[in-house]
């Protein structure tokens, strides 16, 4: 997602759909000067955002019927369009592209049908039907697979490491970072369709 997003300028930023902030607090570190701000419907989740993120503007808003300011020279939203009803999925897009000043774009991540929808989740995607959900609304749309989730040695390593969490998860600094780097280098961006997790697109008015 910061890589996507630094493709291009930008002076403001909403993270539509924040939870607790983690996004936000990673992109601070990196573009401080930004004028970043997170939204989520989830009064319980602000919460948590605004006394992990005390430096961050957070807003507790449904974007379909309260107005959160704007408009923005970048939207993000991370694997939140597969939480929507099938039904409010127009509306909510919507509401997504009146948020984003002209010349901006929003760039988001969703789950791709390779993956099983579970219990949270009304819907996976597909580069296809991804792409026919979001052009009613956005000029342009690019989306990538990406996250290799069929490759023996990543799924190797992640058992080794405990990535299940079912009996023991290692968190040893040096062992993680090599397995970090090699997630990125090798297999975050590297894979076809047919073998990716999730799909990252990046759409403009």
């Amino acid at each position: 997602m910061l890589d996507a997003l630094d493709e291009s300028p930008f002076g403001s930023l909403i993270d539509i759909g924040c939870g607790d902030g983690r996004f936000l607090h990673e992109f601070a570190k990196i573009h401080p000067d930004v004028a970043a701000r997170g939204v989520d419907s989830s009064q319980r989740a602000i919460r948590l955002a605004r006394a992990l993120n005390p430096s961050v503007r957070f807003e507790a808003a449904d974007i379909c019927h309260a107005p959160v300011g704007g408009p923005f020279d970048a939207a993000t939203l991370i694997e939140v369009l597969e939480h929507i009803p099938p039904q409010q999925v127009p509306e909510f897009l919507q509401a997504t592209a009146g948020l984003i000043a002209p010349g901006g774009r929003l760039v988001l991540t969703v789950p791709h049908v390779n993956k099983p929808v579970d219990d949270k989740h009304f819907q996976h995607f597909s580069s296809v039907s991804l792409t026919e959900t979001l052009s009613p609304f956005f000029g342009q749309v690019v989306v990538r697979p990406f996250d290799d989730i069929r490759a023996p040695a990543l799924k190797l390593f992640s058992q080794i490491l405990g990535a299940s969490g079912r009996f023991f998860v290692i968190t040893h600094p040096s062992l993680n970072e090599r397995y970090y780097r090699l997630y990125r280098t090798r297999y975050l961006f590297s894979c076809t369709e047919a073998r990716c997790g999730r799909l990252l697109a990046v759409c403009t008015p």
